[in-house]
């Protein structure tokens, strides 16, 4: 007993100290950022030094946009498992447009993509296996044979609807989970696509969309899950979300050295 008092208590102070964490971090990135040495997508955001520049609270997640000469980069982290459950099934739009030309062709890129099925592979071990250490290794092996696929549009060397992760384009997202139970999602997009929508001050604005739930056809949904599955339970306002997208918006000005 004294033991699980000891343990429920250092728990307890863990999430104190996660929440006081996230209140101190704007909503949204105040400034561009040089991105890190030797930076390496691989949804494990090590060379980000575990800081991140912003907490969304519209959409429950840590993220950080940065760039270098070649490539905007862009991480985010989160830690509950209703919003990880909501991007494993409809994944995160990162939407680039321009600030100046309101009419130009956004550049937008969603991921992670993964069937309705699939994603129940990947959502069930991470909220509940007990071995955390081999519920992580199992599921980045597993991520990306299920999350193979990137949506894009807005790119004209691109004719397709989507591209596979490994791309000839030099796109790159990926995404993985840690032994805390949060999912990590890092992109990599070149900057010789997004010139058309970067003002000669080097800004432009983004748009993050958490979409939510992406149902096959014929779907019947009751309160929050499909008729037939396996969904995991929800309260009224849990299942609301699922189904609605969340977003915020910002501008960037990128950094030169």
């Amino acid at each position: 007993m004294k033991q699980f008092k000891t343990l429920s208590l250092s728990l307890i102070a863990l999430l104190s100290s996660l929440a006081s964490f996230s209140q101190n971090l704007p909503v949204i990135q105040p400034a561009g950022l040089q991105a890190p040495q030797g930076i390496n997508i691989d949804g494990k955001p090590n060379e980000w030094g575990g800081n991140f520049q912003a907490f969304n609270r519209a959409t429950s997640v840590f993220y950080t946009m940065a760039n270098d000469d070649k490539n905007l980069y862009m991480v985010i982290k989160c830690e509950e498992q209703p919003t990880i459950a909501k991007i494993l099934s409809g994944g995160i739009t990162l939407a680039l447009k321009s600030a100046a030309n309101k009419e130009a062709q956004a550049v937008k890129i969603v991921y992670p993509l993964i069937s309705y099925t699939d994603k129940y592979t990947i959502s069930i071990p991470l909220r509940e296996d007990a071995d955390v250490e081999k519920m992580a290794i199992t599921l980045n092996k597993e991520l990306p044979k299920v999350a193979k696929q990137i949506n894009v549009s807005g790119i004209s060397e691109i004719k397709e609807p989507s591209v596979s992760i490994y791309n000839d384009w030099d796109i790159k997202a990926v995404s993985a989970v840690d032994t805390k139970r949060a999912y990590t999602i890092e992109w990599q997009v070149p900057l010789k696509y997004l010139r058309h929508l970067i003002s000669a001050d080097g800004s432009f604005d983004y748009n993050i969309i958490v979409n939510g739930v992406v149902n096959p056809p014929g779907t019947i949904v009751v309160g929050g899950g499909r008729i037939g599955g396996a969904p995991p339970k929800l309260n009224e306002a849990a299942a609301f979300d699922m189904f609605n997208p969340t977003d915020f918006k910002g501008s960037y000005t990128l950094m030169k050295k």
